[in-house]
């Protein structure tokens, strides 16, 4: 009995822990502020992956006029006024919509820094 009352309340410590850990690792995530972006995407896109990438990217609460350009394989995108959204989520969508592809950090198209946060 002694042991039992040690043991179930370890195991639901040890449980919750990781849960907890999930929801904070991407508490520090860069977040992009209002404004027109620009990614690259690789590998390169042709013109039906650059259609479902529109339409994905697109769904994204706080996301507008996107556009996929297959010419450089870049992803523009606007980021409406008074929204953040984490870069990881447009990166997570990028990856699934074209198996596994990888998208650059978004820089503000005009300019060559990055400007997640801000």
């Amino acid at each position: 009995m002694t042991l039992r009352l040690l043991v179930v309340p370890m195991l639901a410590i040890a449980c919750t822990f990781p849960v907890y850990a999930a929801d904070t690792m991407n508490a520090d995530a860069p977040s992009l502020t209002p404004g027109r972006y620009m990614a690259s995407i690789m590998p390169s896109i042709n013109e039906q992956t650059g259609s479902r990438l529109e339409e994905a990217v697109g769904k994204i609460a706080g996301v507008e006029k996107v556009k996929a350009d297959h010419g450089d394989s870049s992803l523009h995108f606007t980021i409406k006024n008074d929204a953040k959204v984490p870069v990881t989520r447009i990166q997570k969508i990028v990856a699934k919509t074209d198996s596994d592809a990888v998208m650059s950090e978004p820089v503000l198209e005009g300019s060559l820094n990055p400007h997640p946060g801000l």
